[in-house]
C-alpha cells in the first residue's frame, strides 16, 4: 500500500482495535462482579485495577505484534490510533448504561421499545422508497442527499444491527436453522436499505446510490458473521473473532481488493459449518 494509505490503515485499525480492547474488559470485569467466578476479587478497586492493567498491556502487545506481521509498521500511527481508542473503549460501556438509565426514566413511552420494534417487511419496503425518494429531493450541494441517506443507513444500524447472542443459541436450541436465524435479522434489514438504494440507482444520483449501496450490503453480511459467530463460539471469543475477521477483510481489500469479500464469505462459511454441531455451548 502507499504510506500515506498505510498510515492510515495502521491508526484506524489501532484504534479500532483499542477501542474494542478496552470496551471488552468493562464489560468482563463488570460480569465477574455480578454473575463470575471472581465476584469477591472484581469487587476490590485494587483487583479490577490489575486486572484491566495487566490484560490491556498484554493485548496492546498482541495487537501491535499482529499489525507488525501485517506490515504495519508506523509508530505514530499506531501510538495515536491506540490512545485515542482506549479511552473511548474504557468510557463506551459507561455512557451507554448512562443513556439507557436516562432513556428509561426520562424517554417517552411510546418510543422506549422503539429498538424491539419490527416493521412488516412491506411497510419497511415502502419508507425505504419514501426515503428513497426523499434522497431524490434533496440538493445534491454540499452533499446533503448523500447525509440524508446515510443518516438513514446509520439509523437501520442502530435499530438493527444489535444480534443478541443468548437469542441465537436459544433459537439454535430450539431447532431453528442457520437460514431461520438469518430470516430473523437479515429480511427487516434488506427491505429497510435496498429499495432506497434501487430507487436512487435507477434515477441515476449515483453518491446517494453508493452510500446507501454499500450499507445495505455491508450491514447484512456483518450480521451474518455474528450470527453464526455467535452459533459457533463463546461470546467474548466470537466477538473478538468477529473484529479480527473485519480488519483481515478490510486490509485484504485496500491490498488486493477481490480478496476482502472472499475473506468475509470464508469467514460466514467456516463458521456456519462448525457450529452446526455445536450444542455443548447451550447448556
Amino acid at each position: 500500500m502507499p504510506e500515506d494509505l498505510r498510515e492510515l490503515v495502521g491508526f484506524g485499525g489501532a484504534s479500532l482495535f483499542a477501542t474494542i480492547l478496552a470496551k471488552a474488559l468493562i464489560e468482563r470485569l463488570w460480569f465477574h462482579r455480578t454473575d463470575g467466578v471472581l465476584a469477591r476479587d472484581a469487587q476490590r478497586a485494587r483487583d479490577g485495577i490489575a486486572f484491566l492493567g495487566t490484560l490491556m498491556l498484554a493485548g496492546v502487545a498482541m495487537g501491535l505484534g499482529a499489525f507488525a506481521l501485517l506490515g504495519l509498521v508506523d509508530p505514530s500511527g499506531i501510538v495515536l490510533g491506540v490512545l485515542s481508542g482506549l479511552p473511548a473503549g474504557l468510557l463506551f460501556p459507561f455512557v451507554r448504561e448512562y443513556v439507557r438509565k436516562w432513556w428509561r426514566r426520562f424517554g417517552p413511552r411510546s418510543l422506549r421499545s422503539l429498538g424491539r420494534f419490527r416493521l412488516s417487511l412491506i411497510k419497511a419496503a415502502t419508507l425505504s422508497v419514501v426515503v428513497g425518494i426523499l434522497g431524490l429531493l434533496m440538493p445534491s450541494k454540499h452533499y446533503l442527499d448523500a447525509i440524508v441517506i446515510g443518516v438513514f443507513g446509520l439509523s437501520v444500524i442502530l435499530l438493527t444491527g444489535s444480534v443478541n447472542a443468548r437469542v441465537v443459541r436459544y433459537m439454535t436450541l430450539v431447532g431453528h436453522s442457520g437460514a431461520s436465524l438469518l430470516r430473523h435479522w437479515l429480511t427487516i434489514q434488506i427491505a429497510l436499505l435496498w429499495p432506497a438504494a434501487l430507487v436512487l440507482l435507477v434515477a441515476q444520483a449515483y453518491l446517494p446510490a453508493t452510500v446507501a449501496m454499500l450499507i445495505a450490503a455491508i450491514l447484512p453480511v456483518v450480521t451474518a458473521l455474528r450470527i453464526f459467530a455467535y452459533r459457533a463460539l463463546s461470546q467474548l471469543i466470537a466477538d473478538w473473532t468477529v473484529a479480527i475477521v473485519i480488519l483481515a477483510a478490510v486490509y485484504a481489500g485496500f491490498t488486493v481488493p477481490p480478496l476482502g469479500p472472499l475473506v468475509m464469505v470464508g469467514a460466514i462459511v467456516w463458521l456456519a459449518r462448525r457450529g452446526t454441531g455445536a450444542r455443548w455451548l447451550l447448556a
